[in-house]
């Protein structure tokens, strides 16, 4: 005769042995995750591109958002609006999941660069489907508007007034501006507008002298 009490001991044994293998499986889990990011962890951007789209690797995608997504998200903030932002960030991972395959076969330089153009090229087409695209002219691009002058004058804060300053640049002097700040070159810069070096230079230009005129007279 089977005692009810030896079954409830053999469903709590049975238990104990699941837990125990669980307890197991966690591990050999957080150990292996432990040994993938510590082998990807010191790889360049272009090499967890590379392990993605080679491997499906979604360590090496997930350690490439985790670097990069603030930044991109800052970057398509300066030219838009919060909530544009977000979403845009979002629509940017969904395509370099899509694209990344692309990255190797062109034998592209900069993994960061990369994304951002993804990034730039996302925004613009959401822009112009939201009819506010607007992009002036090279004879336009230097000349700050009055608005700013004014907004800067009547404010004592730099940081105020620099924020301000930025807001009001030309999408192009803005954009290029932006991502000097973000550590890209000339080249990469570039390569993200899809621009010749010798404008974004001029652009850059006429963003430092329009810096200079209306904050020139700030002091630390």
């Amino acid at each position: 005769m089977i005692k009810i009490s030896s079954l409830r001991w053999s469903k709590r044994d049975a238990g104990r042995d699941m837990d125990n293998a669980s307890a197991t499986t966690r591990a050999s889990f957080w150990q292996g995750l432990r040994q993938a990011l510590h082998g990807l962890s010191s790889a360049s951007n272009e090499q967890l591109l590379r392990t993605f789209a080679k491997q499906q690797d979604e360590t090496a995608l997930h350690l490439l958002v985790d670097r990069l997504h603030q930044d991109v998200f800052h970057y398509v903030l300066s030219q838009s609006d919060k909530t544009l932002a977000q979403d845009i960030t979002q629509i940017t991972w969904l395509k370099v999941l899509d694209k990344a395959p692309l990255f190797v076969d062109k034998g592209g330089n900069s993994g960061k660069a990369w994304v951002f153009r993804i990034a730039r090229n996302a925004l613009i087409d959401e822009l112009r489907s939201q009819q506010r695209w607007q992009f002036e002219t090279l004879d336009e691009v230097h000349v700050a508007n009055q608005e700013s002058l004014q907004t800067v004058e009547q404010d004592g804060d730099l940081q105020q007034a620099f924020d301000n300053v930025l807001a009001n640049l030309p999408f192009a002097q803005r954009e290029a501006f932006v991502l000097q700040q973000e550590g890209f070159s000339i080249v990469e810069i570039s390569e993200i507008c899809q621009e010749k070096s010798e404008t974004i230079k001029s652009r850059l230009r006429y963003a430092r002298n329009t810096f200079k005129q209306l904050l020139g007279g700030y002091h630390e």
